[in-house]
């Protein structure tokens, strides 16, 4: 079986060891740099000095002190035993025609007031496409994952080979499809491992989406009763006003509007109530697929180890919990 060649950027590795992403985010690239490493057989990884280049100087970085784990990005990186790919000057000269509108063009930040140079993007696609690279992995979905059907309108254009650019959990379901490696028998117990294992990330990633939904609905209907309270409100003072100058009329007309406002305001509060119920519920479905997610840890450190930058005899749950 010929083996996949994959292209890993600088964002997938930085994401691995990034503060700033919750704990579930980051165990997905773990768990893609893992899936790497335990089919080492079935891969050749490729990492460029482009990447290598801009690791240096973001760990230089003062505003990226504590937030990125520069040091286990290297010692991961030692683990996973990546070839090395170097940037030609043909691939620079070829990476000039993706600087075109629309495409991995530079561009006016207004908002920062500054140029933005998207050189370094236009190099990882050259140096993938001259490599003729079976898949680009990268969490650069605005240059990269998004801009792959542009890039390959000018890579036809060329006649240059075509890429495929995908984020690490599509990735990773990608790469477990293989009809080879799924219908070899002798695979069957490491594929019925890892559907599990991408099943419960799918899950988490469809929990995460619907709790942000249900968030903004919840900031929405709160808006709208605070709307209805104040427009009662000063209702309540133009009632007041026509009672106290006998204009029973106009009084009784502002007394049915306020009955029309307190019923839209009650409706909205029953929204509210499903809502508050819908979250308790989510949020116990939530602490049990975290329950779940360390269950499954813990069966990986068990059936496998070897995880990028950690050592292969995990069997105590004090490891699980570290590695993962």
């Amino acid at each position: 079986m010929r083996k996949k060649s994959i292209y890993i950027d600088t964002s997938m590795l930085c994401c691995m060891h990034d503060n700033r992403l919750d704990k579930e985010t980051r165990d997905i690239y773990r768990d893609f740099f893992r899936y790497l490493k335990q089919n080492e057989d079935r891969f050749d990884i490729y990492v460029s000095d482009v990447t290598y280049g801009e690791l240096a100087r973001l760990s230089e970085r003062d505003s990226l002190k504590g937030l990125i784990d520069f040091d286990s990005i290297y010692k991961d990186l030692g683990v996973l035993g990546p070839k090395p790919l170097a940037l030609t000057e043909e691939m620079r000269q070829y990476s000039n025609k993706y600087d075109v509108p629309g495409v991995i063009d530079d561009y006016f930040d207004y908002e920062k007031g500054r140029d933005v140079i998207q050189e370094k993007d236009r190099y990882h696609m050259a140096a993938a496409t001259y490599k003729k690279m079976d898949l680009v992995v990268s969490n650069d979905y605005s240059n990269i994952v998004n801009r792959i059907g542009k890039v390959n309108e000018i890579n036809r254009r060329n006649g240059m080979p075509e890429l495929k650019a995908m984020g690490a959990i599509d990735a990773l379901q990608f790469l477990q499809n293989d009809p080879d490696w799924r219908n070899d028998p002798a695979n069957a117990e490491k594929v019925r491992i890892w559907d599990e294992r991408i099943a419960g990330h799918w899950r988490r990633l469809d929990l995460k989406s619907a709790i942000s939904d249900l968030e903004e609905e919840h900031k929405g209907v709160i808006e709208e009763v605070r709307r209805l309270n104040n427009n009662i409100k000063n209702l309540w003072k133009e009632h007041n006003r026509n009672e106290a100058a006998g204009n029973e009329e106009a009084k009784l007309k502002i007394a049915l509007k306020i009955a029309d406002r307190k019923e839209q305001k009650l409706a909205k509060e029953k929204d509210l109530a499903k809502i508050y119920e819908y979250t308790r519920a989510k949020n116990a479905i939530e602490k049990s697929q975290k329950a779940q997610m360390h269950k499954e840890n813990l069966n990986a450190a068990h059936n496998y180890g070897g995880v990028p930058g950690v050592t292969k005899n995990i069997v105590t749950m004090k490891g699980a919990q570290a590695a993962f």
